[in-house]
C-alpha cells in the first residue's frame, strides 16, 4: 500500500476526537489541514470500496459524500500505529517468541528436505546410516512439536498463534480501531 499521509491524518483525527464518522471531505479539511485543496474532494471517493480505479480501499461510502474508515488489512499498517504504547514492548516480546519458533521450524524443514534428497548411499554404507535416520526423525519430530505448540497447545500458559491474536485484539489494540 502506498503511504497515504491523509489517511493516517484522518485516523489520528478520529483517535483525537477532531473527526467523527461518518465524515465528508469538508469535515476532513477542517480536521486535517495542510493538504492540497483538491485532495479533500478527490481522496475519499478515490479510495472508497468499489472505486472504479481499483485503488486501495480505505473508506466505505455511507451516503452521498459521507464516508467512514475501513481498516482493510492490518498487515498494511505499522504495529506502532494500532498497538497501545503501554503494551508495545510486551507485544514485541511475544511476537519475537513466535517468530523465533517459526524461524526454527523453517530451518528444520529446510534441513529435513535437504537430508531426504541427499544421496547418503554414495557416502555411507547402509549399516552406518542410522545416524542420518535418527537426524531425519529428530528434525521431523521437532518440526511437529513446534507446529503443535504454535497451533493447538492445550496448556493455557503456552503462547499459541491463536492466543496471541486474541490477546492482541482484546488487550493491545487502541480503542479507536474498533469503531470502524
Amino acid at each position: 500500500m502506498a503511504k497515504h499521509n491523509l489517511y493516517h491524518s484522518i485516523l489520528t483525527a478520529i483517535k483525537n476526537g477532531k473527526l467523527s464518522e461518518p465524515f465528508s471531505g469538508s469535515d476532513v479539511k477542517i480536521a486535517c489541514p495542510g493538504f492540497a485543496e483538491k485532495t479533500y474532494s478527490v481522496f475519499l471517493p478515490k479510495h472508497r470500496r468499489g472505486n472504479p480505479g481499483k485503488n486501495s480501499v480505505l473508506f466505505e461510502r455511507i451516503s452521498k459524500g459521507m464516508y467512514k474508515v475501513i481498516i482493510a488489512n492490518l498487515k498494511e499498517i505499522n504495529p506502532s500505529e494500532v498497538i497501545k504504547k503501554s503494551s508495545f514492548k510486551l507485544y514485541k516480546k511475544k511476537r519475537e517468541l513466535i517468530l523465533d519458533q517459526l524461524i526454527c521450524l523453517n530451518c528444520y524443514i529446510f534441513l529435513l528436505d535437504k537430508l531426504v534428497d541427499f544421496p547418503v548411499d554414495l557416502f555411507v554404507e547402509p549399516i552406518k546410516q542410522n545416524f542420518f535416520v535418527f537426524v531425519k526423525k529428530s528434525l521431523f519430530d521437532s518440526s511437529l512439536l513446534i507446529i503443535t505448540k504454535l497451533a493447538e497447545d492445550p496448556d493455557a500458559d503456552v503462547l499459541t498463534i491463536q492466543r496471541f491474536k486474541n490477546e492482541i485484539m482484546k488487550k493491545y489494540i487502541k480503542k479507536y480501531i474498533f469503531n470502524h
